[in-house]
């Protein structure tokens, strides 16, 4: 897809919604990774950085990272490093101008921040020059979060994806234009830009799929392939939707440790979407479940009852299936009020347990046919 914006545009709900999940995951990711023994320093790329502001003033992604390091509490002794990629000239040179206001206040912060560009370049060669010379030297690349906030969906091959989340401790956080994909689907012209954000052809099988189902299939076989053909272990995605219910992009967060699903997690339930044009849902749900509107005690109740309907399984299972297949991170609160209503058991043996605690993910439950 083309980029027609100017160097500067003006700021759309659902984009400022999009920063603020970043800044909330920020403000908790940067103190945790930070605090790890094995970090020599936390690196942060927004490889599709933008000018740094909108028309009206407000603050782009990178400043917004920025922010998030020099007006947090901790102090960070450990070395926290801000990466900015802008193809564009325009825009890296008013990025440029934006960053060097905060010079004096990165020196008066006394903080271990260093910003890294911005860098005119195709993030793509970027990275993976920066990967191999990683690779070479034998180096850990990570922890990193990379931001890969592309217009559209073909300059991030999934190629890149792979190669970054082969690192211990990286995390992508990415963008795709879910309804370019969907208008251009049937477009020969566009079909090997769209193979190289699968990495493959699977995504054609929506060509014979029914004009209704074929975007919740794409969004599900992105995620599908980002597992099995990117190696990522937890991956969640949901859809961005305009006026009129139409979709207008997906996020996907990849990350292969629990705690880094749970954060973003708990940073997307913060956005309030109330008097909004816009709204999330959860691809998951045939139903399109409004995320931070509808989702509860009560859903999740019905959702795993429903689910595992006569099924054994773990409480560990149950915690895997809530945090990768649902809204939601806690669960034990509902399970007790399922053992309570009588709609669970929990199986022997297990030991000195307490009615309504889960203290052993070892623990099996059955469910009620």
């Amino acid at each position: 897809m083309s980029d027609t914006l100017p160097t500067i545009w003006e700021l759309e709900p659902h984009t400022a919604a999009k920063h603020r999940i970043l800044r909330s995951y920020l403000d908790a990711w940067f103190p945790i990774l930070a605090r790890h023994p094995k970090a020599k320093r936390v690196l942060y790329v927004d490889a599709f950085a933008g000018p740094g502001e909108y028309k009206n003033g407000e603050d782009g992604s990178p400043v917004i990272a920025l922010k998030a390091v020099l007006e947090h509490s901790h102090k960070f002794d450990t070395l926290i490093r801000l990466v900015f990629v802008e193809q564009n000239q325009a825009r890296c040179d008013h990025l440029r101008a934006v960053i060097g206001r905060y010079a004096d206040k990165i020196k008066a912060a006394h903080k271990r921040v260093e910003v890294s560009g911005p860098h005119c370049d195709d993030c793509e060669k970027l990275l993976s020059k920066a990967l191999a010379a990683y690779e070479a030297k034998r180096q850990p690349f990570g922890p990193a979060l990379i931001f890969l906030d592309q217009f559209g969906y073909s300059d991030v091959p999934l190629a890149l994806v792979a190669n970054i989340m082969r690192y211990e401790q990286c995390e992508v956080f990415s963008y795709l234009h879910g309804d370019g994909i969907r208008r251009f689907l049937e477009d020969p012209s566009k079909h090997e830009a769209i193979s190289r954000a699968y990495g493959g052809d699977s995504w054609k099988a929506a060509l014979k799929l029914p004009l209704k189902q074929r975007v919740t299939f794409l969004a599900n076989e992105y995620q599908s392939v980002l597992k099995s053909k990117a190696g990522v272990k937890f991956v969640w995605h949901f859809a961005m939707h305009g006026e009129g219910d139409k979709l207008l992009y997906w996020l996907f967060f990849c990350t292969n440790h629990r705690r880094g699903l749970e954060e973003m997690k708990r940073a997307m339930a913060k956005v309030d979407t109330s008097g909004g044009s816009f709204k999330f849902s959860d691809a998951f749900d045939p139903g399109q479940l409004v995320l931070f509107d509808r989702f509860s005690d009560k859903w999740l109740e019905e959702h795993l009852s429903r689910h595992f309907a006569g099924k054994e399984i773990t409480v560990k299972g149950i915690a895997e299936h809530v945090l990768e297949h649902t809204p939601g991170v806690l669960y034990k609160t509902v399970l007790k009020k399922l053992e309570d209503d009588g709609a669970i058991e929990v199986l022997p043996p297990y030991g000195k347990r307490r009615r309504g605690s889960f203290p052993d993910e070892n623990l099996k439950i059955r469910f009620r046919s």
